[in-house]
């Protein structure tokens, strides 16, 4: 169960910070055979998802939204842990769009195609633009770039 493909377009799916810890040859073992998907996660407002089997899935829920989640799904969630501060549910993946509504995760930017165009036709004219000459305190030169410099001539020779 990839939350990356099933969810990437969507939300934000980042990999677990456990993953960092892995060494690196166990991380090229878990990409060889395709398992990275188990560290992937999606993180929300209110909690985060993550795979817990191939058709389940586990989640972390704050007190208040895991009581929700409760009382919307009841049978189907099998509570892990149960603390002051988060509820650990698991349930099956058919149940995964609910948990993402009370979680709210981070959404991905997505632009409508007209706002792209006219994104790309405003750096467009900026990437043109011939730079500034600037004056200033008598000396003079462009912005942004390299500082100029000027050749003095003089009796004992160039500076």
């Amino acid at each position: 169960m990839d939350l990356k493909e099933m969810f990437g377009h969507r939300y934000v799916v980042t990999l677990d910070e456990s993953w960092e810890a892995e060494k690196p040859e166990h991380r090229t073992e878990f990409e060889a055979k395709g398992n990275v998907w188990w560290y992937y996660e999606i993180k929300g407002k209110h909690g985060r998802v993550h795979p817990h089997s191939e058709s389940r899935i586990g989640a972390r829920l704050s007190r208040r939204i895991g009581k929700k989640a409760l009382a919307a799904l009841g049978q189907d969630l099998e509570i892990l842990e149960d603390s002051i501060e988060a509820i650990g549910l698991r349930t099956d993946v058919r149940n995964i769009k609910m948990l993402l509504k009370l979680i709210k995760p981070t959404r991905r930017h997505q632009l409508s195609e007209e706002r792209r165009q006219a994104m790309s036709a405003h750096m467009a004219a900026i990437n043109s633009r011939k730079p500034k000459i600037i004056q200033e305190n008598g000396t003079s030169g462009t912005l942004p770039g390299p500082i100029s410099c000027e050749v003095i001539s003089t009796p004992a020779g160039v500076l």
